[in-house]
């Protein structure tokens, strides 16, 4: 091993505010030992299983840097049992990012599948702070990748990553405490936004189906909800294309009025225009590759790639419109690219209360989204915090 500087911009200190030992770059291969996974399939597992395990494929979508409970079990016993401080690795993904993940086993004795890289740690070496450097330095298991269609990484090839690390184990394990307490923070905000999504869904659902039912100001049960064609209730026409002269994908003060394309990211915005078609409220749905997705416009605009555009013909709610069309089932027609035509979308029955109930509705489900949005707003800035630390944290 060398010394190896600059260290870190961020750095611990010992309790009594000394300095702790130097970082120092080593490969893999001199502080771990690297092995594979055994053969388990999908079809071997079973609710009642005696024994833990874990799959390839749910490294990607079960597990995040810590694996702190197991989703599967299985009573197929196999040769290869992961211990409590194991760092688990893909051996193959179609992607090379794909390959650069890794997850640290907080558990004893599970059973681990084929087309896993176990990599087990040296005394001298915190398996978390491991785990999350891995993580960081992706270019390191990038550039050791091989394959062509299915990208590989083996053993082997794990043993030649190079990695800086600090000598001092209470300095990873400082580190590793510190993003720890961040994810933990990442999680519980990600659950609280799973619950109000919820809550906001058995809302809906009682709502929609008037087991839940406002009343006017006099305590008065509202008029009973009618039930008609959305031709009956707005004018339905399709998008364009737009000049390229009169596109750009930034705003400024030209190019100031948003385009809306059929897109589910960013609420459809593709981009900003120095003219607008639209100028008067109304609902655009998406009409291309995910069907149906209503949005209340309250700003002059351009669409394009034929997105639906419903001006109301009568005094409405356009926010409770967009929640009440968002919950119908939109069925694909077309054979190809799925699409949603005007004169389809025209023939689906929705059904509505009053005015007054409209926007009683759409003002109670609008509150929680509001909510929705702060906790993810939590969520992203704490992310931004995290990625930002690891600049910081490590070399």
């Amino acid at each position: 091993m060398k010394v190896v500087k600059p260290v870190p911009k961020l750095r611990f200190k010992q309790e009594n505010g000394e300095e702790l030992a130097e970082w120092k770059e080593c490969t893999l291969g001199a502080i771990t030992e690297v092995r594979k996974g055994a053969g388990l399939s999908k079809s071997a597992l079973c609710e009642d299983g005696q024994y833990p395990c874990i799959l390839y494929g749910e490294l990607f979508t079960c597990y995040q840097e810590r694996i702190l409970e197991i989703r599967s079990f299985t009573n197929t016993k196999t040769c290869v049992v992961g211990k409590l401080g194991d760092v688990l690795m893909p051996t193959s993904d179609v992607t090379p990012d794909g390959l650069a993940t890794a997850s640290v086993l907080m558990l004893h004795d599970v059973l681990l599948g084929s087309d896993i890289n176990v990599i087990r740690l040296t005394d001298q070496t915190d398996p978390v702070f491991f785990c999350y450097l891995l993580n960081y330095c992706t270019w390191e298991i990038i550039r050791l990748v091989s394959g062509t269609t299915v990208k590989h990484i083996y053993p082997k090839d794990i043993k030649l990553v190079r990695l800086v690390i600090p000598e001092s184990v209470t300095e990873q394990q400082k580190i590793a405490g510190f993003l720890t307490a961040i994810d933990d923070r990442i999680e519980s905000l990600e659950q609280k936004k799973k619950l109000l999504e919820q809550y906001k869904q058995g809302l809906m659902q009682k709502l929609f189906n008037r087991e839940l039912r406002f009343k006017d100001e006099g305590g008065e049960e509202f008029a009973e909800w009618k039930t008609k064609r959305l031709e009956d209730l707005f004018q339905i026409k399709a998008g364009g294309d737009i000049d390229k002269e009169h596109f750009q994908r930034r705003r400024d003060e030209i190019y100031r009025y948003p385009v809306y394309a059929n897109s589910e990211k960013l609420n459809g915005l593709h981009g900003y225009s120095d003219i607008y078609r639209v100028d008067c409220n109304c609902i655009t749905v998406t009409g291309r590759g995910t069907l149906g997705i209503a949005i209340p416009r309250f700003e002059p605009f351009y669409p394009i790639v034929r997105l639906l555009l419903l001006f109301p013909i009568l005094r409405c709610s356009l926010i409770f419109f967009s929640y009440a069309i968002n919950r119908l089932n939109i069925f694909n027609e077309s054979t190809g690219v799925p699409q949603l035509t005007a004169p389809q979308l025209r023939t689906y029955r929705i059904s509505f209360p009053s005015l007054d109930e409209q926007q009683r509705i759409a003002n109670f489900l609008t509150a929680i989204d509001h909510k929705i949005e702060m906790v993810n707003n939590q969520i992203e800035k704490t992310q931004s915090f995290k990625q930002g630390l690891l600049q910081q944290l490590f070399v």
